[in-house]
Formats: C-alpha cells, structure tokens, sequence
C-alpha cells in the first residue's frame, strides 16, 4: 500500500507538503478534501523519535464529540512517505 501511494503521488525524494497532503487524501479519502492540515512537527512531539522527521496531518473530529487536545493526528515519513502513526494526540 505504501509503495503504491508513493508510486501515485510522484516521490522518488524526501517528500513535501503537498505531496504528505496528497498521500493522507488518498488514505482517508477524497471527502477529507479542504478539511485536513499538514504542519511540521507534533505538538510537543512526546511520541519518540520515528516521528521527528515526519510530516504530521491533523484530522478534524467528525460529528458531536467532546475530546480534549488537539483529536487525530497522521504522520507520514519525510524519507518514505509511509504513514508510521495514526492515532490520537495522547490527551484525553
């Protein structure tokens, strides 16, 4: 599956933004359009070092839920652009 989602979204190099933001649409889906954002580090970035040269997506909470921090996080490799956490941020 990574190497099919590198392979469609053209990287061949240490990945960009815009290439992450691909890789995480053709991973949640085409309706997450418009409503993720790709930033560069984790907040507080307490999760160890694999996550520390990746790019990190934040994920909107769907529906009427009540969470504490920031919900959802994606972070996809630099070097690979494979998807090494999907999860929550650890706060709740």
């Amino acid at each position: 599956m990574i190497r099919f989602l590198k392979q469609k979204c053209g990287i061949s190099s240490l990945i960009t933004r815009k290439q992450a933001y691909d890789i995480a649409i053709k991973y949640l889906g085409e309706q997450m359009r418009g409503q993720i954002e790709v930033i560069k580090d984790l907040p507080g970035n307490h999760y160890g070092n694999r996550l520390l040269d990746s790019w990190v997506v934040r994920v909107p909470q769907k529906g009427p839920t009540i969470t504490t921090g920031a919900g959802r996080f994606i972070c996809i490799a630099k070097s690979t652009g494979e998807i090494v956490y999907d999860g929550s941020d650890g706060a709740e």
